[in-house]
Formats: structure tokens, C-alpha cells, sequence
């Protein structure tokens, strides 16, 4: 399931350079001052009685929805909808899944940054067998 944040599914993110946006003008600023919308899901992940909260950034979502935020944003405004925390169907398409993922843990902010992702269905059953997973659940 999604998880909503304050500031919905996608940011305003530096174009020009790498480093760590600032608070001290608003969220997600920098001294560059040219921004690109940039995704950013948080994502709950529910298995038998635990569950995980992970991060997927740009880059992962780009490169499996296929679409930049803006031109997505620019769809859903035609469409009418201009509400920065309402989802588009098209990103229901990373609930179901099955993605083999590389993680940064961040225990202080009780979530885990996707760092890299794979869809190779052998790597996939690689880590299932290496870890003894008899059976996945896919919950949207």
C-alpha cells in the first residue's frame, strides 16, 4: 500500500547538482534554484506479521513506470486532477510486483531507502531459496 506523505508522491528536486536539499527556504530546496519534479513513493510492505516501509526514489520509479513525474503530472492535469497527493492508477503497477531490492535501512526514520531493484526472475528465486521463503503475499 501507499503511504501519503505530506507532500504527496513526487518532490521538487535539483536538476543541476547532487547535494542534500535544505529546509531552510521550504522543503526540498537548493541554493541552485532549478528544480524537476522527482518521484518519491513510500511504499508499505506487508509479510505474515511484520512489515517494512521503503523509499523508492527517481530513478527506480522511472525506469519501471516509464513516465517522468512531469509529463504524469501533466496527464492528470488535463484530466482535471491537480491534487499534488492524489495517485494515479499508473503507479498501482509497482504494488504487483515482484521485485528482488537493495536497500539502504534507516532504523531512525523507520524506513529503508530502495537503493537498487532487479525483476530478474532468476535473481528473484535465488533470494527466495537463499532465504528459505516458502511463499510471497502481494497486498495492494
Amino acid at each position: 500500500m501507499f503511504i501519503v506523505g505530506k507532500h504527496g508522491w513526487y518532490y521538487d528536486g535539483c536538476i543541476k547538482c547532487t547535494k542534500k536539499a535544505g529546509v531552510k527556504d521550504g522543503p526540498f530546496t537548493c541554493k541552485c534554484r532549478a528544480y524537476n519534479q522527482k518521484y518519491k513513493l513510500d511504499i508499505k510492505i506487508v509479510h505474515q506479521n511484520g512489515s517494512g516501509r521503503f523509499v523508492f526514489w527517481d530513478r527506480q520509479c522511472a525506469d519501471i513506470i516509464g513516465i517522468s513525474v512531469c509529463m504524469l503530472r501533466n496527464q492528470m492535469i488535463v484530466k482535471g486532477e491537480d491534487d499534488p497527493k492524489a495517485f494515479p492508477l499508473i503507479l498501482d503497477m509497482l504494488l504487483a510486483r515482484a521485485l528482488a531490492l537493495r536497500v539502504k535501512v534507516q532504523p531512525s526514520y523507520n524506513q529503508s531507502s530502495v537503493i537498487r531493484l532487479s525483476e530478474n526472475p532468476i535473481l528473484i528465486k535465488s533470494i527466495l531459496d537463499q532465504f528459505g521463503i516458502l511463499e510471497v503475499h502481494i497486498i495492494s
